[in-house]
């Protein structure tokens, strides 16, 4: 299967939509707070998915340190570069310095704590899948580092480099490692799996639901900081778990939506440049509009206004930045990203 899994990428389109909005919505985040239940955990699901080792500990290191490390150092460093320049022509104090990320877990452009979050999971489960002989021992592993996550969040020990997020949201990641091995997420023709995936469908989301709903408030887990808003860790894990596998089926019964499909393809520049577009653009759009237009107003024009510059931004990174967005490696020599498969 050399070519890309549709459903995959309207998956991952999906999910990024998401981040956007609640990043430059608030009230989505407000009304909404039950998409804080599965948003994470789809991302790293989707990470899980395609893990592989590379034939040893240089070239996964390689790999992930040109996909994800690599990114997350570039863009922290050109996010630092735009605040202090544009902070240089205000008289206020600066909230934010180069030193955060060693000090503080909300940085500037918050979104990129995902990339160093996610290049932890990924040399953790390596870890975990060197030591263990056994997909049990796999399990249990990976059980062993959330329980560490949680133990580091009681006791309030600081989320230094989001290594405690990293260990916290492993479950997840082995979630996604697990689907690629059985048959659940693998193109059907026979009636008869078309309607086992529906009814499990159904099952999922509906379980993500009632544990959702039932309670005052749903489950929520704040990741990049590593702390638990509402919640046990039983309910949080089995409600995102639930909610991840009826959105992977519903997005494989669809299969594409190509504007959405096209944006989950290349959803680590839509992740590393929304806030730094929406930022910006929000300033113009509140002048434009002017005192008369309520805030969520401009808040929704300025999300449709970022969304709707992905088709230059995303081509743009292609061209002129695919080193620092993963389109292209700068260490090693592979030219670009291979296309998004499975394997059994």
């Amino acid at each position: 299967m050399k070519e890309r899994i549709a459903f995959i990428d309207l998956a991952k389109g999906v999910c990024i939509l998401l981040v956007v909005l609640g990043h430059l919505v608030p009230v989505f985040n407000e009304s909404l707070t039950f998409v804080f239940c599965f948003r994470m955990p789809l991302y790293f699901c989707l990470s899980g998915l395609f893990f592989k080792d590379y034939g040893g500990f240089r070239n996964f290191t390689l790999r992930k340190t040109n996909k994800i490390l690599i990114p997350f150092v570039a863009w922290y460093l050109i996010s630092y570069a735009i605040y202090h320049i544009g902070h240089s022509f205000s008289s206020n104090e600066a909230l934010f310095h180069i030193s955060d990320i060693f000090t503080t877990n909300s940085i500037f452009n918050i979104p990129i704590w995902f990339l160093l979050c996610l290049f932890w999971s990924n040399v953790i489960f390596y870890g975990v899948k060197l030591f263990c002989r056994n997909e049990y021992q796999v399990g249990v592993g990976i059980l062993a580092v959330a329980a560490a996550g949680w133990g580091l969040m009681s006791l309030k020990v600081f989320n230094f480099l989001y290594l405690g997020s990293a260990c916290t949201c492993m479950p997840y990641f082995y979630m996604g490692y697990a689907l690629k091995r059985t048959a659940i997420l693998y193109p059907v023709k026979r009636k008869a799996y078309i309607y086992r995936d529906l009814a499990i469908m159904i099952a999922a989301l509906a379980t993500g639901c009632l544990l959702a709903f039932i309670p005052e408030t749903p489950p929520r887990f704040i990741y990049f900081t590593n702390e638990v808003k509402y919640g046990n860790p039983l309910q949080i894990y089995l409600c995102g778990a639930s909610f991840v596998v009826g959105i992977l089926l519903m997005c494989k019964f669809i299969n594409r939506i190509p504007f959405v499909s096209w944006l989950g393809r290349y959803s680590i520049i839509v992740l590393v440049t929304h806030m730094l577009v929406g930022t910006l653009s929000l300033g113009v759009i509140d002048r434009v509009l002017g005192p008369g237009v309520t805030m969520n107003v401009k808040y929704m024009v300025n999300f449709a206004v970022v969304v709707a510059a992905m088709l230059l931004i995303i081509p743009f990174c292609k061209k002129y930045l695919g080193h620092i967005t993963a389109q292209k490696d700068i260490i090693g020599g592979s030219s670009c990203v291979k296309p998004c498969r499975l394997s059994k």
